[in-house]
C-alpha cells in the first residue's frame, strides 16, 4: 500500500473541433475513414491523483500564443492554464506544473517528503525540475515513458 503522500501525474491529449453533425455507424466493427479529421486542435491536460484518491486541479495546455480571457472565465481560480506552440508540454511548462503541484499538495503533506511518480518524459528530467523537487522535498520516481496512465 502506498502512503498518502504518494502522487501519480500523467498528461493526456484531447482533440477538439469535431463537428456535432458527424456520426459514424458501422456493422461488425469495420474501420471507418472520417474526413476532416485535421480540423481538430490538441489540448493537453496534466492531472495528478494521490494514493488516497485526492486529486489536484489540472494544468490545461492549449496550442496558442497567449491565453484568451473568454477561455478561462468559467474555470475555477486554481486551474493552471498555459499555452505552447504545439499544445504539448515542454520543459518550462513541466516546471510550472511542478510549482503548481507543490502549492496544491503542501497543505496535505503528512511526512517529510512527497513521492511523485512521473512518466519519464524528458521534461521531467531537467536540472531545474530536479532541483525544485529536491528543494521542496518532492521525491521523483520516473517510470518508463507513457506508463503512468496504467496506474
Amino acid at each position: 500500500i502506498l502512503p498518502r503522500d504518494t502522487y501519480n501525474m500523467d498528461e493526456t491529449g484531447c482533440r477538439i473541433g469535431v463537428a456535432t453533425s458527424q456520426y459514424v455507424y458501422t456493422r461488425r466493427g469495420r474501420q471507418v475513414f472520417i474526413p476532416n479529421a485535421n480540423n481538430r486542435e490538441l489540448v493537453t491536460l496534466v492531472e495528478c491523483i494521490s494514493a488516497d484518491g485526492a486529486s489536484i486541479t489540472p494544468m490545461v495546455i492549449v496550442k496558442a500564443q497567449s491565453v484568451m480571457e473568454h477561455w478561462i472565465s468559467d474555470l475555477p481560480d486554481d486551474y493552471l492554464i498555459s499555452v505552447s506552440d504545439s499544445g504539448y508540454t515542454n520543459d518550462s511548462l513541466a516546471l510550472d506544473w511542478l510549482k503548481h503541484f507543490e502549492k496544491m499538495t503542501r497543505r496535505r503533506q503528512v511526512g517529510a517528503w512527497r513521492l511523485l511518480l512521473v512518466d519519464g518524459h524528458g521534461s521531467h528530467d531537467t536540472k531545474q525540475f530536479a532541483e525544485f523537487a529536491e528543494k521542496h522535498k518532492i521525491q521523483l520516481f520516473a517510470l518508463p515513458p507513457h506508463t503512468t496512465h496504467i496506474l
